[in-house]
């Protein structure tokens, strides 16, 4: 009986794949079975993150139809979620940024020890605040303890999503960590301004064919280097008459 939990974050919701039950499935069915640590199996390691699986296990195991499964696969794969090494005998699926729903000992063990500390530090304040009443230039605990966010994130944010609401149609919500990003994009491009709106509109036009249902997002384009790879046309052959062959799942 497999023990232990995986964290999952209300961001969920906003997933694009969320309301696409069979993704969604397989998704959170590859997250649990994923190894919590490097494991050998018949002379070879298979890593943290990763699984070794075949198209008939997932079948019996989530319920899916092998088309379902394979359609999920490809989506997954497409939008980085999942990776796979598939071999003759057996193929490993190795769940991207793991580290995100199953964090280490070693990262448990430090944020237990940074909540210890931090708790320790607001208590010393708080008993050095109440010792010192009369001391007018006392800065409040909350004053000292707030995080700031770097202030160059609006006006970036701001600028982005305008351009989106004017080619998409939509405003849409931006999460704190792709607000960084943003900033993070536009430290590296100096004409940011004008890739933004390059990458968005190529972003509408982005066309996987019929069997791929993929909605352009916000999220998406901001997601991992999507940003980049859409820049450098590693996607524009999927804009082409024909449909975009997609790597099968030789599982």
């Amino acid at each position: 009986m497999h023990r232990g939990y995986v964290k999952t974050y209300r961001k969920i919701l906003e997933w694009e794949w969320y309301k696409d039950i069979p993704v969604r499935v397989l998704f959170e069915h590859c997250i649990l079975k994923a190894n919590i640590k490097d494991k050998n199996w018949k002379g070879i390691v298979i890593k943290r993150g990763s699984f070794v699986t075949s198209l008939d296990n997932l079948v019996f195991e989530t319920g899916l139809t092998k088309r379902q499964i394979r359609t999920a696969l490809d989506k997954l794969k497409m939008t980085h979620e999942l990776t796979y090494n598939p071999t003759r005998q057996y193929s490993v699926i190795i769940v991207n940024n793991y580290e995100q729903y199953q964090p280490s000992d070693t990262q448990i063990d430090t944020q237990m020890t940074d909540k210890r500390h931090t708790n320790d530090t607001q208590i010393t304040l708080t008993k050095e605040i109440k010792n010192d009443k009369n001391d007018k230039n006392i800065i409040s605990l909350a004053e000292k303890t707030e995080k700031k966010l770097d202030p160059f994130i609006n006006p970036v944010k701001t600028f982005f999503q305008e351009e989106y609401s004017k080619i998409m149609g939509k405003t849409p919500r931006l999460s704190l960590f792709e607000c960084n990003r943003l900033v993070e994009l536009a430290a590296e491009n100096p004409d940011i301004k004008e890739v933004i709106p390059l990458a968005i509109k190529k972003l509408k036009k982005l066309n996987f064919g019929k069997d791929i249902k993929f909605t352009p997002s916000a999220n998406w384009l901001l997601k991992d280097n999507n940003f980049e790879r859409i820049l450098n046309g590693e996607f524009d052959r999927a804009n082409e008459p024909e449909k975009m062959e997609v790597d099968g799942w030789n599982l």
